[in-house]
């Protein structure tokens, strides 16, 4: 399809005229795919951790289990939350709570293969899905997920957090 035409012979004017023209709806096109990308990440995504949300984990949880059934293969499901996570807001304060949130994720990401999933369940509670794994691959994994948390403590302005997790 065509959104403009010139008929020969043009005038080089108002050639340029309407290549600006072209430039400034490319430029507005391009801004509404970002922002529609910025929208669609935000809809998927929780705000604080940048893990998906609740709503798009359980969907992918739904994707992956028909994935698995119709080729046979394994999905592990991780299920973890921090523990005495309270204790923690109550202490250090929610800014700290938060903090140790947003650590915690970014420890769990590392671990995760690229087609694994992390998503935040609620509050402190998290779910790791591993698509294509046994029960012994998804016993090692969660291992890791849970070394890769406790393996050294927080730190948010002077305090020192000690962290620990329960996975299942």
């Amino acid at each position: 399809g065509a959104d403009d035409f010139l008929s020969k012979p043009f005038v080089k004017e108002e050639l340029r005229a309407r290549l600006r023209t072209g430039q400034r709806i490319l430029a507005l096109q391009n801004e509404l795919i970002d922002a529609r990308e910025a929208l669609r990440y935000q809809a998927t995504r929780d705000a604080l951790t940048g893990v998906l949300n609740r709503a798009t984990l359980m969907q992918r949880m739904k994707e992956e289990l028909e994935r698995s059934g119709r080729t046979g293969g394994g999905l592990g499901v991780a299920l973890f939350d921090l523990d005495h996570f309270k204790n923690v807001n109550d202490t250090f304060g929610h800014l700290a709570g938060d903090e140790v949130l947003r650590v915690v994720t970014q420890r769990v990401n590392r671990e995760l293969r690229k087609y694994d999933a992390l998503g935040r369940f609620g509050g402190e509670e998290f779910v790791a899905l591993f698509p294509e794994i046994d029960q012994i691959g998804l016993l090692h994994a969660s291992e890791r997920l849970r070394e890769a948390i406790c393996a050294e403590p927080v730190c948010f302005e002077e305090s020192i957090i000690p962290i620990s997790a329960s996975l299942g």
